[in-house]
């Protein structure tokens, strides 16, 4: 089957992409075009299902090692995620009743099929999915003593649901922003290194119970990381969250658009207006001038029209004075 070995347990990713654990960003791009070449269901006519089911896989596992993230993740947890979980039963005694479902086995393209409304869908999967875990913080988590203190004693609210395919956006966003801040709160047992009925004495059975609640404790903190682990990788594939971020960001370009288009006509205002009030002024200085010219003309005694000096009789180009007379040998007649 696509995406397993021959004994039929789950292929690793590098295996899937036939590259080493140590390839290189390139390396990892060049594999999965020569995958992706090899299996793609058009050039695979003979056997089309197989090779959508196969071009799926070899996707989903370029998705995740291309994501510097999601590998080192994949990377610290490979041997849980091919193996599966973990077969520790804890020690005798222990209350057996906080075994949940294996989050590992959904970390893969192969835990859903397609992303329609049925019930392998991707939606319907991982929301039965996460209905259990919730199911078991609530009805688990005020057992503890030693979990957090985060509503220790009494029942816990159930989480927002996963939803549907057309669900609101946001209900979406409530159930992100309910899981990215998820920390578990049941007590883990199972994971007791010591059956406490063992101990010969109370000074034993006091560092048998402390070494117990360390095991507790590191195994909350793993399980509270995995799922967290879990949420991101679900929301990266979620097709919800796609359409809404790619709405946003069309969103964000209208915005910016139309910013730069009202800077762009507030900066012709602006211009428009400026030129306006230069050619008032250029205007207010040229009147200005006329004025202060047409003062001075007249405090020459200029004939604005001419240019010659008046006489003082007020004929022009005269002068009836006795000195202009005596220079020219007579009297006016």
């Amino acid at each position: 089957a696509p995406g397993r070995n021959a004994d039929g347990k789950t292929q690793c990713y590098y295996e899937t992409l036939a590259v080493e654990r140590t390839a290189s960003d390139d390396e990892l791009k060049k594999a999965y075009r020569k995958m992706a070449l090899l299996w793609h269901p058009d050039k695979n006519q003979h056997r089309v299902d197989e090779a959508t089911e196969m071009f799926k896989v070899i996707q989903h596992a370029y998705l995740v090692l291309s994501d510097a993230q999601e590998r080192a993740w994949y990377d610290r947890h490979r041997d849980q995620v091919l193996r599966g979980k973990s077969t520790s039963a804890g020690a005798a005694g222990a209350p057996d009743y906080d075994d949940g479902p294996d989050i590992f086995e959904f970390f893969s393209a192969g835990a859903y099929s397609g992303f329609g409304g049925d019930e392998d869908g991707f939606y319907a999967v991982y929301a039965s999915l996460f209905a259990e875990l919730d199911e078991l913080e609530r009805e688990q988590g005020e057992d503890d003593a030693d979990a957090p203190a985060k509503g220790r004693g009494a029942k816990a609210t159930a989480a927002p649901s996963f939803g549907t395919a057309g669900s609101e956006w946001a209900d979406v966003r409530d159930f992100y922003n309910q899981w990215f801040g998820f920390a578990t709160r049941r007590p883990f047992y199972s994971k007791d290194k010591w059956d406490l009925r063992d101990a010969p004495n109370r000074h034993v059975r006091r560092a048998m119970e402390k070494e117990n609640k360390k095991e507790r404790s590191v195994a909350r903190k793993e399980h509270t990381a995995n799922v967290r682990e879990l949420v991101e990788f679900v929301r990266k594939r979620d097709k919800r969250v796609q359409a809404h971020t790619a709405a946003m960001d069309v969103q964000a370009r209208e915005k910016e658009v139309a910013l730069r288009t009202r800077r762009v006509e507030e900066q012709r205002a602006y211009d428009t207006e400026r030129s306006r009030m230069a050619e008032e002024l250029a205007a207010e200085d040229d009147s200005e001038m006329v004025e202060r010219l047409q003062a001075a003309v007249n405090d020459l005694g200029l004939d604005g029209r001419k240019g010659r000096k008046k006489g003082k009789n007020g004929k022009n180009g005269a002068d009836d004075s006795p000195m202009s007379q005596a220079a020219t040998g007579g009297a006016a007649i």
